[in-house]
């Protein structure tokens, strides 16, 4: 089996002084950020609405589609260097059809029980 190479996008949230953060503003994101910001999960748009640093970056093209609460952040160069080191981890990862087969039973499964929850709010 030939190996794949990774792709999709990876959101990265940094450890973020919350008495210096200012809450996310809602009103004020740009359409690409509104587009991401929809497709994350609660507790990452949680994190978000607190005021936690947060950039979406693509994996294959180590590129930055847009970041959260980033301009008041002030962060070290080892932050660099950790998304870095996580971007070519999950490139890694992804590499292995395995680990793709297992993700996406695993990815399955959690759409499932969100599905389920939702369907018992309603």
């Amino acid at each position: 089996m030939k190996a794949r190479k990774p792709s999709g996008q990876i959101l990265i949230i940094f450890e973020t002084d919350l008495s210096q953060a200012k809450s996310l503003d809602e009103e004020k994101l740009t359409p690409i950020q509104k587009a991401v910001y929809d497709k994350l999960s609660e507790n990452q748009k949680e994190q978000i609405k607190q005021g936690y640093g947060a950039v979406y970056r693509d994996i294959d093209t180590d590129t930055e589609i847009c970041s959260f609460n980033m301009d008041c952040y002030k962060a070290p160069k080892l932050p660099d260097y950790l998304a870095k080191s996580i971007i070519e981890s999950c490139r890694k990862f992804y590499s292995d059809p395995e680990n793709v087969k297992k993700y996406e039973e695993w990815k399955k499964q959690q759409d499932e029980e969100a599905k389920t929850k939702r369907n018992r709010k309603t």
